[in-house]
């Protein structure tokens, strides 16, 4: 499947069985209980626009259950955070994030989908639950702003 331009190969009804094995073991397996974390999953029901929704539904991925999502600064209310949803598959030709000019800062081509949402494809494996095992894993990274008001 083509996403945005970037081609996807991806084995739909073995991510979503993962992700109903997930679902089976929240909260208390699975999601990491610090405030931060907490936050994030308080302002999930409604935080992500409908294309993003559409995206990881068509590769069987459940929105309630990023792999992993960081905290990355807080100003005048609006949290910022950094996220992954791991699928069964590949990307193919992912982009390929560089350190920039400042040796610290990573360079990586981001999708815009809204003002408080951008995405990206690749195939780096980043911290993933266990029970993706040894698989193929495709990942969609995400940074998306929280309205904390």
């Amino acid at each position: 499947m083509n996403i945005h331009g970037t081609e996807i190969q991806s084995d739909i009804e073995k991510t979503k069985s993962i992700y109903a094995e997930i679902e089976k073991m929240a909260p208390a397996d699975y999601s990491c209980q610090c405030n931060h974390c907490q936050t994030f999953h308080k302002h999930l029901d409604g935080l992500f626009p409908q294309e993003f929704l559409d995206i990881l539904n068509q590769l069987g991925i459940n929105y309630k259950y990023p792999s992993e999502v960081a905290y990355l600064d807080e100003k005048d209310g609006m949290a910022v955070y950094n996220g992954w949803y791991h699928f069964v598959g590949y990307v193919e030709n992912p982009t390929v994030p560089t350190l920039s000019g400042d040796g610290v800062t990573l360079d990586q081509d981001f999708i815009e989908l809204s003002e408080t949402l951008s995405i990206d494809f690749t195939n780096e494996e980043f911290p993933h639950h266990d029970i993706f095992g040894q698989d193929n894993l495709g990942v969609i990274e995400f940074i998306v702003t929280i309205n904390l008001n």
